[in-house]
């Protein structure tokens, strides 16, 4: 029943006691409340379990790489859940980190700083005479023009060789430039290149293993293949470390295919190439083979002239028909001698065969 409050003019509901009041919505197990409790105990558990969350803290650890506050990442409710906000309006690829398998990627991954000495190259030179050969090697291009920030620590080119005198060791060299004279009979050679070079994300090896086979003439570039000395790679990386080896692969796959096009490929003299271009080198390639391929083809068949008679067919073929003709020839000629032994028998006395010689004069008699 209503009542009018004695100090206001808004009509007051008379008081009921929540302890006769009864929770009729569903279980909240979470709270520990049931349908049918009375109120004061619901409101009683639910205040409960609200001031130990807010009292308790959280791991935020997910949302950085490193520590919130020293030697803690855990924080009080409502302040880790501001910093998760504060987080996520600021999230950097820094802070998204990928689970996966990238192995296949990581292992040949070369930092930013190693990236700027793709596609250095030095060169090599023989020359030969039959008192010997002369080698040089020459690193002064890939030394030259380095990025600021970046020193050469080290070179070292080891040629080595057919053991003589107990060693396989031709020549080893720290110079930027050298040659040597080699004996032919050390040949073939194996040279092992090695540049070090410090960046400012550490240290990057440029190296080489070539092989000269023999004293022959020659002059040739080769490019240094990069050791990042640096950079590992393990478990999970996040957005920017991903980025950085995708970018990594990215320019060791365009490396490579630039190697391709600039092949040193040559013509011979039954195969003219029209260009160096690694497609039309293919093409051409291609083409000749089909045409030899056809040519070969062509020599599973042969022509025989027999007479005004001609027998086409496999070799195989044009051999049994030779054969059976040669057999019925050796038949032929046995008869023959059978038949002149009859003709000796019968006569009494051998038949003579006279011989002759040809005329070739017109002349003859």
């Amino acid at each position: 029943m209503s009542q009018q409050c004695p100090s206001c003019n808004a009509a007051c509901l008379s008081t009921t006691p929540d302890t006769c009041v009864i929770w009729s919505g569903g279980d909240m197990p979470a709270f520990d409340i049931k349908n049918g409790d009375y109120y004061n105990d619901v409101m009683f558990k639910f205040m409960t379990k609200f001031l130990e969350l807010s009292e308790g803290v959280i791991d935020v650890s997910g949302f950085s790489s490193k520590s919130i506050q020293p030697g803690s990442d855990r924080l009080p409710l409502l302040e880790g859940v501001q910093y998760m906000a504060d987080k996520l309006s600021n999230l950097s690829s820094d802070d998204i980190r990928l689970q996966g398998d990238y192995s296949a990627l990581s292992s040949d991954l070369i930092s930013n700083d190693a990236g700027k000495l793709i596609n250095k190259f030095s060169t090599y030179f023989v020359e030969s005479s039959e008192s010997g050969s002369m080698i040089g090697f020459d690193l002064q291009p890939a030394i030259t023009d380095m990025p600021q920030g970046y020193n050469v620590t080290k070179t070292n080119v080891t040629v080595s060789g057919t053991k003589k005198y107990g060693s396989n060791v031709v020549v080893d060299s720290s110079l930027y430039s050298f040659s040597a004279k080699v004996a032919n009979d050390r040949f073939p050679l194996t040279a092992d290149v090695l540049i070090r070079v410090s960046t400012p994300s550490g240290t990057v090896d440029l190296t080489k293993t070539l092989t000269i086979e023999s004293p022959v003439v020659t002059q040739d570039t080769f490019k240094l293949d990069i050791k990042d000395r640096s950079k590992t790679t393990e478990g999970s990386v996040n957005l920017t470390e991903l980025t950085t080896i995708l970018s990594s692969q990215t320019r060791k796959n365009t490396s490579e295919l630039d190697q391709y096009k600039n092949l040193n490929i040559y013509s011979t003299e039954n195969i003219k190439l029209p260009s160096k271009d690694m497609a039309a080198v293919v093409s051409t390639l291609i083409s000749k083979t089909d045409s030899l391929i056809s040519k070969v083809r062509d020599l599973n068949k042969v022509n025989y002239i027999n007479s005004d008679n001609t027998v086409s067919g496999t070799p195989n073929e044009v051999l049994s028909v030779v054969s059976n003709q040669i057999d019925q020839l050796v038949s032929a000629i046995a008869s023959a001698e059978e038949n002149i032994d009859l003709i000796n028998s019968s006569l009494g006395a051998p038949v003579q065969l006279r011989s002759f010689t040809p005329c070739l004069t017109g002349n003859c008699k």
